[in-house]
């Protein structure tokens, strides 16, 4: 045990990967696809009991949302400041693992729903208010499907005399061997009497499934945040409406994303490592090439602000995510290109000195 505690050496942070089977760009994407599909994203810390690294995350696992239960304390009480989670389960068939609350970080979109078991406690997932287009996407799909592997809508063949009970099965025998043979002219046979297809479905044209397909895949993009003109389309999908879709996914989906991901590894995981107590996660989304038409409106917006004395330089970078310095220098209003202070700046004129070798104030 002294060995060990001689050998044992502080783990660091950020950790090179999550886990050894997954990369930082994997947990992240994984984290969108699960607060999809679910409103529920669980990650698993694990970390020493014991020793100089006791309760500092060895490793990070994403655990399946979809397998998660909530177990809840004895009489838990949802108005005390307590929480009333007592532990994690992840369920696997008839397969059972326990997590300790502490070991477990828990983010999700909100839930109005409510009872005493729980339920408001799990998010909800926004997919769920488009659960009836997802279903009526999937038939639309199938029935596509059956009705192209049918070769046409279904129907049956009668004549306008009987036939006898060899002819009608010589008939489907007939119909049977022409559909299964590969030649195109096994399609072409004769008959000795009149024959009528009475047809019993609507055609494609008529159900009109691809109609339905883009009403609800644009119902789907909307609880989602999305737009349909980034999914290949072709309607009203010009250079423009492409960036300003790009740019609206961003800050209507994306973003909000961002933010309760940042929340969560601010407030629950990296305060668990040394010298991160006060190191916080942020994404700058300014930064993608579809943002920067409008951080060059904010650029402009801030210089005028900047030359008006509205904002001093250490908010001017505040604004574009660089570090203040908080120097006086910055922390100063100034008026105009010469670079003067406000005050100076409603002085009366005859007041201010002006060296003109030096164009210095």
């Amino acid at each position: 045990s002294d060995v060990y505690k001689r050998q044992e050496q502080e783990l660091s942070m950020p950790l090179d990967r999550p886990n050894p089977d997954m990369s930082w760009r994997e947990f992240f994407a994984l984290y969108e696809t699960f607060m999809d599909l679910t409103g529920n994203f669980y990650v698993y810390l694990r970390s020493p009991e014991e020793g100089m690294n006791a309760g500092t995350p060895k490793e990070i696992y994403i655990l399946p949302s979809h397998k998660m239960q909530i177990v809840l304390k004895d009489n838990a009480d949802f108005l005390e400041d307590e929480s009333p989670i007592s532990y994690y389960v992840l369920t696997e068939g008839a397969s059972f693992i326990k997590f300790h609350k502490k070991d477990v970080v828990h983010c999700k979109y909100p839930n109005p729903n409510f009872d005493f078991q729980g339920s408001q406690l799990y998010g909800q997932s926004p997919l769920r208010s488009a659960l009836t287009n997802i279903q009526s996407s999937n038939s639309a799909t199938s029935l596509n499907a059956k009705t192209l592997a049918n070769g046409g809508s279904f129907g049956f063949i009668s004549t306008k005399e009987p036939l006898t009970s060899e002819q009608a099965q010589g008939l489907k025998d007939r119909l049977i061997e022409m559909d299964n043979s590969p030649k195109r002219l096994s399609n072409i046979a004769g008959s000795s009497q009149e024959v009528v297809f009475t047809r019993i479905s609507l055609t494609t044209e008529e159900l009109k499934p691809f109609d339905y397909l883009e009403y609800d895949q644009k119902a789907i993009c909307n609880v989602l945040h999305w737009d349909d003109k980034l999914l290949n389309s072709d309607d009203g999908a010009k250079y423009d409406n492409y960036k300003t879709a790009l740019r609206r996914a961003i800050t209507s989906g994306v973003s909000p994303n961002l933010r309760l991901l940042e929340e969560c590894f601010n407030r629950d995981i990296l305060p668990r490592f040394k010298n991160y107590q006060n190191t916080v996660l942020v994404f700058d989304e300014s930064q993608l090439p579809e943002m920067q038409e409008d951080m060059e409106k904010l650029t402009k917006w801030l210089n005028d602000s900047l030359d008006r004395g509205v904002i001093n330089r250490d908010e001017y970078r505040s604004a574009i995510n660089y570090n203040e310095l908080g120097t006086p220098e910055m922390l100063t209003h100034t008026v105009g290109m010469n670079i003067i202070s406000l005050e100076d700046a409603l002085m009366p004129t005859e007041d201010i000195n002006f060296d003109v070798e030096d164009n210095q104030i």
